[in-house]
Order: structure tokens, then sequence, then C-alpha cells
């Protein structure tokens, strides 16, 4: 049996990530992540976010974390993190993604390197991973699971009957290079 998703999150604790968490719905937990370890420590410590929005009590349900994976169990993701940084931390919350959650892109502006809108950049990412590139390797009876992003380089991990074949490494390489 699946886990429901219930929680919300929040992906960045800036002003606007705070004052989200702040204002959203008090009876449900409610993760925000943080990328600084000291607002996380402010935050779950002394109810407050003194850096970023400082003189404002944070609820008790708010809770802060530096790991992405504590937001895997939650139904809406609410997405704070300043554009010039969504693409690295979309590729690395990719990780604990499900298709069963709501999106809700909070960032303004354009990422720098693309050009792209905010909702451009994690369409982009969300949909190539789980439309083109899992389907082509599940054809071969295998599966990816995404690993990191670094340098403008996607690395992921092959499952299953593809994992230990070189051929289907090889593939899976020129072909998304080719996307």
């Amino acid at each position: 049996m699946k886990n429901k998703l219930n929680d919300i999150g929040i992906l960045g604790s800036g002003a606007w990530g705070t004052a989200l968490a702040c204002i959203l719905n008090k009876k449900t937990n409610i993760s925000l992540w943080a990328y600084e370890k000291e607002i996380v420590t402010q935050i779950n410590k002394h109810k407050i976010n003194k850096t970023y929005l400082p003189g404002i009590k944070i609820p008790s349900n708010v809770s802060a974390t530096n790991n992405l994976e504590e937001l895997k169990k939650c139904k809406f993701i609410f997405i704070c993190v300043p554009s010039q940084f969504i693409k690295k931390i979309i590729l690395e919350f990719k990780k604990f993604y499900k298709k069963e959650m709501i999106l809700v892109i909070c960032s303004k502006g354009i990422e720098k390197n693309s050009k792209n809108l905010v909702s451009e950049v994690v369409k982009k990412i969300i949909g190539i991973l789980d439309d083109k590139v899992r389907p082509a390797v599940a054809k071969d009876g295998g599966d990816i699971k995404f690993k990191s992003f670094e340098d403008g380089v996607v690395t992921v991990e092959l499952k299953g009957s593809c994992s230990g074949c070189p051929s289907s490494v090889m593939t899976l390489k020129q072909g998304v290079q080719n996307l």
C-alpha cells in the first residue's frame, strides 16, 4: 500500500518561503527546506528566522531541514528558491519527487544560464527524466534513479536488467545527449 502524501513542503527558507510557512494551514505539518544550517537551527530551536524574517514567530507545525528527502512525504511543494538556484535545487529534489505531488512555483525571475522562466526549467527537468529517459530505459526492463546534478551534468543510476550492461549505459548516454 502506498503512503498517502499529506504534508506541505517549502523549498527555500528566505523571507518569502518563511512567510508562506507562517500563513499556510496550521493543522498540517510543514517542512521548510533551508540551504543554511544556521537557519535550520534558528527555526527549530527558537521558532524564528532571524536572518530573513526577524521578529516573526514561526508556528509550531513548521520544522526546518537541510535534507531534501524529508519533503518526500509532502503532497504540496512550494518552490521559493531564488531563480539562479532553481535548476540545481530541482535536480537534487528530483530524487524524491513523486508524480502525485503538486508543485507550486512561487519563485520569480529567469534562470540565468538558460534564460528560461522558472516554470519552464522545472517542467523541463521533471519532464525529460519522467517522460523520455525513464520510459526508454523501461523498454529494456530497467529503470533509472536520479543521483546528482553538478556543473551542468545529470548523473543517473541504471536499475534492473539494464544496470550491468555496458551497451545500455552507452545507449542511455547517447540518447540523453541528443535530447
